[in-house]
């Protein structure tokens, strides 16, 4: 954990990662009724750290329900979805040029799920602006589309697509991205989060 805190350093990644392991949190009502905690299958439990209790998370053991803290309760609350897709973040005034570059493995699915176009470049910066311009750029060889009509997806473990709406992390690791085209099924299935809901 962070100089000062207790546990055990924990980060959100992605779950394709090599070098994760697939981690199972099991999520336990607490007495009240109101608050659950996640317990690691190993017996960990996930506990908040930081000013306020807002800007890190960490693991620490508990082996019983006495030893639970508040900073080891969360509150579980339901995230409706949007109508429309948000708008992208608009790039910021860095060089992008000065920024990490990953690798962008796409592909393009037609309406029947047969594959229309894949590909691969090399992608400078976190702007998900910038990137799907240059995704535009990169299919304009196989499909006449405005940008604005291009939809970047990741795949989830069980099949779905899940909407690429955020600037992109900063690790630099390859993403999978999948396209989908603005009226076509694919993009019609798509979730967004209402997150100011």
């Amino acid at each position: 954990a962070p100089l000062g805190h207790r546990g055990l350093r924990v980060e959100q990644r992605n779950y394709n990662h090599p070098e994760v392991d697939a981690l199972v949190w099991q999520a336990i009502l607490s007495e009240s009724g109101e608050e659950v905690y996640l317990r690691h299958i190993g017996g960990r439990r996930l506990r908040a750290n930081g000013r306020h209790w807002k800007t890190d998370a960490s693991v620490d053991y508990a082996d019983d329900l006495d030893n639970i803290s508040r900073k080891m309760l969360w509150v579980v609350e339901d995230i409706p979805a949007r109508e429309v897709a948000p708008p992208l973040p608009r790039p910021t005034g860095l060089p992008h040029l000065t920024l990490r570059s990953r690798l962008i493995m796409y592909v393009l699915p037609t309406v029947y799920g047969a594959l229309l176009a894949r590909g691969t470049f090399v992608f400078r910066g976190r702007s998900v602006f910038r990137l799907r311009k240059e995704l535009a750029r990169q299919l304009g060889v196989f499909v006449n589309v405005e940008v604005s009509d291009l939809f970047m997806c990741l795949p989830t473990q069980d099949g779905r697509l899940f909407p690429l709406v955020v600037d992109l992390p900063r690790s630099g690791q390859t993403l999978h991205i999948i396209v989908a085209i603005a009226g076509t099924p694919a993009q019609a299935a798509l979730r967004y989060a209402d997150v100011d809901a």
